[in-house]
């Protein structure tokens, strides 16, 4: 996979503002400030719709690893960040095959539906 500078560089800057969203997260439900919605990612929904699917989960793998160093390397830490990077595969892998189809409405429908089985399971 060959990328130029100015793709190396979007995908970078990315990254860098994935971690930044990981920081910020909106509870859903002010009693329960444990049940987030994390806007993490949309820089690797926007690199998977941008490259390819493979860049994406690059993207992703990059904004996990980020956050993990920046909240320390426990193991605690890590199990959240897990889980995170793991809804991110399954969310890119649902969207770029559905987008690659050319059915925008159905990806945007079917990523809600998997970002909500994700989230409940």
């Amino acid at each position: 996979m060959h990328l130029s500078l100015q793709q190396k560089l979007t995908i970078t800057l990315l990254i860098a503002f994935g971690i930044l969203l990981m920081f910020w997260q909106i509870p859903i439900i002010p009693l329960a400030p444990y049940l987030t919605i994390s806007l993490a990612d949309l820089p690797s929904m926007l690199i998977t719709m941008r490259y390819n699917h493979t860049v994406g989960i690059i993207t992703a793998t990059g904004i996990a690893c980020g956050y993990w160093l920046c909240q320390g390397l426990s193991i605690i830490a890590g199990i959240g960040i897990l889980a995170s990077f793991l809804f991110n595969i399954v969310m890119l892998s649902l969207f770029y095959y559905h987008h690659r189809l050319h059915l925008f409405t159905a990806s945007i429908i079917t990523t809600f539906i998997m970002s909500m089985l994700c989230l409940l399971y």
